[in-house]
């Protein structure tokens, strides 16, 4: 079942939050309920974690 949630994403400008809107649900489709969630806990204690994880895959 699909649920619409209206949410507010701060950018610069209409296209750009679009492509944010995009690229977040491109992450909750490739993860299961609870890696997502998990994924979001871990980035809000340890948001370095991207940049490392950057490193990493290149």
């Amino acid at each position: 079942m699909i649920h619409e949630i209206t949410i507010g994403i701060e950018a610069p400008d209409r296209e750009q939050a679009v492509a944010l809107a995009q690229a977040l649900v491109q992450i909750k489709n490739s993860l299961s309920d609870q890696d997502l969630k998990d994924l979001a806990r871990l980035l809000k204690e340890k948001p370095g974690m991207v940049k490392t994880a950057k490193r990493f895959l290149g």
